[in-house]
């Protein structure tokens, strides 16, 4: 018989913590500095990044901040082999475009998430809000940690 699989520690990234950002903490987590992104993994941290986006974040990284995320959190993230952009929104939130502020047409901020996709190979996450993200950043966790455990080679 195999003793228990311990659980995956996940890293939140210093900044993430903070009060005002509102971010996920897990039981056992770490608080650490990353390069770039939100969560990790001390079993994943050279391969894993994990972005958290709330809708009103998200929109500000399409506008105003768009050059900023690019050049902070986008091509780092490029390093990593497995990289998501968690939407605690949904594409249909995207599409009804109900946000006043900033003036971003609804076509622009799909077509900006689309088009980081491509350039930056980042894979989004639609996971509808806050708890189902958070949800969604334990499962990451765990399936890349479990898959780089068992192979050589990552297969983002």
């Amino acid at each position: 018989m195999s003793p228990p699989q311990a659980s995956p520690q996940v890293i939140v990234d210093s900044n993430e913590a903070l009060p005002q950002h509102r971010g996920y903490r897990f039981p056992g987590d770490r608080v650490l500095p990353l390069d770039c992104a939100d969560y990790s993994a001390v079993e994943a941290i050279d391969v894993l990044r994990i972005e958290r986006k709330s809708l009103a974040d998200f929109l500000g990284c399409v506008g105003s901040r768009r050059a900023e995320f690019e050049r902070n959190t986008m091509r780092p993230m490029t390093a990593y082999p497995y990289r998501y952009l968690l939407c605690e929104f949904s594409l249909p939130d995207l599409a009804a475009g109900a946000w006043t502020r900033p003036a971003i047409r609804p076509a622009a901020a799909i077509g900006s998430l689309f088009a980081w996709t491509v350039r930056y190979g980042v894979a989004p996450l639609f996971c509808s809000d806050a708890a189902h993200a958070r949800s969604a950043v334990l499962r990451i966790v765990q399936h890349v940690v479990k898959h780089t455990q068992t192979t050589q080679e990552p297969n983002p």
